[in-house]
């Protein structure tokens, strides 16, 4: 059987700091910013009392992002990604801009070009630095 989650936000500080009182307990929010219900029958008791159709401190919705992922063993299927993956690496400096002096002009290529072709890099700025600068 699938599983349903629900997740539960709250919208004002009251119920971020005390948390709110369900047929099952309380549920308190901690330092997070959401908590998840996986009862129906709780998340539309907290709904009706506390949600938009009650008082309006919480805010409550079927979170089908997490939803498939649980059913799925935290697969993906191409459009529904992993909620927390991500993939960090070096950045390659090589295509940046930098500006150098050539024949006497102040010119901007990619520091690739610049080191291969055995330029004295002047600037890595955006702006222009003036041929005076440089020459003097």
């Amino acid at each position: 059987m699938k599983k349903k989650r629900y997740i539960v936000v709250p919208r004002t500080e009251g119920a971020k700091e005390r948390g709110i009182t369900t047929g099952k307990g309380k549920l308190t929010f901690g330092d997070k910013t959401a908590a998840w219900v996986d009862d129906p029958a709780i998340a539309r008791e907290i709904d009706t009392q506390h949600g938009l159709k009650g008082s309006g401190d919480v805010w409550v919705e079927q979170d089908e992002n997490l939803e498939w992922h649980e059913n799925n063993d935290a697969g993906t299927d191409g459009k529904n990604l992993g909620i927390h993956h991500y993939t960090f690496r070096g950045v390659d400096t090589s295509h940046f801009k930098v500006w150098v002096l050539k024949r006497g002009k102040v010119v901007r290529i990619t520091k690739a070009q610049a080191n291969a072709k055995g330029y004295k890099i002047i600037a890595e700025t955006r702006t222009r630095p003036k041929l005076a600068e440089v020459q003097g």
